[in-house]
Formats: C-alpha cells, sequence, structure tokens
C-alpha cells in the first residue's frame, strides 16, 4: 500500500502535468479572421477562447466556458493516457 506521502507526489505531478497540457492546448490556434485595423482569434482546440485585437490593443471577445470544461476534460484525458503509456513501457519482463 503506497504512503500518504507518495500518493500525495503522484497526484500533484499528475496535476502539474495535466495543466501544463491544458496550457499547451490552449496555445493552439483554432481560428484567425483579419478585417482592417481588426483581429479575431479563437484559442483552444474547442476555441474556448475568442481574442479581438484593435490596432495595438487586445481585448478577451468572449469566454465559452462549456468549451472551457471540455478542453479541461480533454487535458485530463491526454494526460491520463501519457500515464498508461509510460507506465506501460516502464515495466520489466
Amino acid at each position: 500500500m503506497p504512503e500518504r506521502s507518495e500518493t500525495f507526489r503522484d497526484c500533484a505531478s499528475f496535476t502539474v502535468v495535466a495543466v501544463l497540457i491544458f496550457i499547451g492546448m490552449s496555445l493552439a490556434l483554432e481560428g484567425w479572421v483579419a478585417t482592417g485595423p481588426n483581429q479575431w482569434a479563437s484559442l483552444g482546440l474547442t476555441g474556448w477562447l475568442e481574442l479581438h485585437r484593435y490596432m495595438d490593443t487586445w481585448s478577451i471577445e468572449h469566454v465559452d466556458f462549456a468549451r472551457l470544461i471540455i478542453e479541461g476534460a480533454l487535458a485530463i484525458l491526454v494526460t491520463w493516457l501519457l500515464l498508461k503509456v509510460l507506465h506501460g513501457s516502464r515495466k520489466s519482463a
């Protein structure tokens, strides 16, 4: 049976990796539209964050919370799959 500190360390590691994967997925550009001085960008794999740029000023146009939850769930799923693949490759024969 694992010790409490080991379980906490595993949980903390999983959380940190999930957050890093979420940040990486959120930086992915889903779409971009430019019309003159206006530019709109949708970030994340699901397009949960919409940004607007006019000249040199950026602003948040819209946050879709349903897509944000989906993006977070995808990050957790990818982290879990990565954990399964990496732990499976470390098992000795």
